[in-house]
């Protein structure tokens, strides 16, 4: 088994984690340590849930990844899925390449959010989000309103983990920011560059270990507060959202696939021919036939129907 240190430095040396943890930028709208990332790991959300709750949730993914679909079932890796969806983005996808199906899920609830975070995975499958996305989860139109996200529903969250930043931060550059965000920001932003330059380049995985190290305890700590803001959004009864909203989930089962007339007849002929060998494919895998739509707005509005019949409290 790979230990973590050989882990984290393949994943530095693949310009994965190292960047996307020090790719903080300050914002008007947020505090200095509310723009930093977040892990979100199955290990981690169980400190805020245990017993993560099962819920039916979709995913939109391109036709020709049907099979990383079946593989992904049952895995710990998080993914992306959503509740509600416009029928215009169900047509087109989100961040999808090319002719789509829509997958119908049972899988474990990991966060709910009113619109889209923009959570993106590393190498191992644990996903990061920006830590003021957590404050807005079922408040997704506040961060266009211009104001200050209120954080206090984080509990110590931010606190705690600011006081690691500051604290690797001194580590590595033998000083302390002054007392303003974005000099914390632009020092952890350099830490990388400067670890480099210095021939210090060991010391990053102890501070990439360190930083989720921090955020699980800090989990652990908030854990009530944490629980309730992450599962507020699929408790709504009604649950605005943008084009769509978000949910990160793992240990998945595809229970049903789903595809409309207006997706196939928007294909040109070499994706039609494709996809009247995957349809099969699939069908083999699912072990039943492909639900079929006519139009988009059909699809839509079964997503919102069969949600609201199985959705489930807690």
């Amino acid at each position: 088994m790979q230990n973590f240190k050989s882990y984290l430095s393949e994943l530095f040396n693949k310009s994965s984690l190292s960047q996307k943890l020090f790719d903080v930028h300050p914002s008007d709208e947020h505090e200095g340590i509310a723009n930093f990332w977040m892990p979100m790991s199955a290990a981690q959300i169980k400190e805020i849930t245990p017993t993560p709750p099962r819920i039916t949730c979709w995913h939109v993914a391109s036709m020709n990844l049907y099979k990383n679909m079946f593989k992904g079932q049952k895995k710990k890796r998080g993914i992306s899925a959503f509740l509600n969806m416009s029928a215009n983005n169900l047509g087109k996808g989100v961040a999808t390449v090319g002719p789509q199906v829509i997958y119908q899920l049972e899988a474990d609830l990991l966060g709910s959010f009113s619109g889209d975070i923009g959570s993106s995975p590393d190498m191992s499958g644990r996903r990061w989000f920006e830590m003021y996305e957590l404050a807005l989860a079922d408040e997704y139109f506040d961060k266009f309103s211009g104001n200050p996200v209120d954080m206090s529903d984080l509990g110590s969250m931010p606190a705690d983990m600011e006081k690691y930043v500051i604290s690797a931060i001194e580590r590595v550059w033998d000083k302390l920011p002054r007392d303003n965000d974005e000099d914390m920001i632009d020092l952890w932003q350099g830490i990388p560059e400067h670890l480099r330059f210095s021939d210090r380049e060991k010391e990053m995985a102890g501070i990439i270990k360190g930083y989720i190290e921090a955020a699980t305890k800090t989990y652990r700590k908030n854990a009530k507060s944490l629980a309730r803001k992450m599962q507020k959004h699929y408790n709504e009864d009604n649950m605005p959202s943008g084009q769509w909203d978000e949910v990160i989930v793992n240990n998945y089962k595809i229970f049903q696939v789903h595809m409309t007339h207006d997706i196939y007849n928007n294909m040109g002929n070499g994706p039609k021919f494709e996809w009247d060998k995957i349809e099969t494919q699939i069908e083999r895998l699912l072990g039943k036939e492909i639900e079929m739509h006519d139009r988009n707005q059909d699809l839509a509005k079964e997503i919102s129907r069969i949600n609201a019949n199985m959705r489930i409290k807690f």
